[in-house]
């Protein structure tokens, strides 16, 4: 569905040198439009490779929220059942495509690496919060959107609950 309807012709218009924004009308952010193309140009221009791109993408993304559960649930119980729920939402032939492959699992990073700040109070985890803030930005605004205002909401919650030292 959106492989083919959206990405694909503006891939091709990138293959054939157009600028997003300024030759073509692109309505998501271009890192979701670079990163396909960057994986068309080293494996081949195939339009098959474009469902294996969003298809791992959405393996990540199960991977990440696994990891997430496993940090945040305390009882394994709780964590074991939920795992066989979320993958079997995930895998059917033709659910996967509701995930959003890359761009929510950069979400997700954000919120782990979110998760290990407030856990360890190290900086570094902060630091790439920020970073994986903007790639998420770069991806889709609602996307961007949600990881800033999750993390200050996060920040602005332990601010007032002094629940960080730093």
């Amino acid at each position: 569905m959106m492989e083919t309807g959206i990405h694909l012709p503006a891939i091709n218009a990138l293959f054939h040198g157009l600028i997003p924004y300024r030759d073509f009308f692109f309505l998501r952010g271009p890192l979701e439009l670079y990163a396909p193309a960057a994986m068309m140009k080293i494996f081949g221009v195939n339009s098959a490779l474009l469902p294996t791109f969003y298809y791992a993408g959405t393996v990540l993304t199960l991977v990440l929220c696994v990891i997430l559960a496993g940090e945040l649930f305390r009882s394994r119980l709780i964590f074991y059942a939920m795992v066989p729920a979320f993958v079997a939402r995930t895998f059917p032939r033709i659910s996967y495509y509701y995930w959003g492959g890359m761009r929510y699992a950069i979400g997700f990073l954000v919120i782990l690496f979110l998760f290990y700040f407030f856990k360890t109070q190290r900086r570094r985890w902060i630091f790439l919060c920020g970073i994986f803030c903007g790639l998420s930005a770069l991806t889709t605004v609602e996307a961007g959107f949600s990881t800033v205002f999750a993390v200050m909401a996060a920040l602005g919650f332990a601010w007032v609950f002094r629940v960080c030292k730093t």
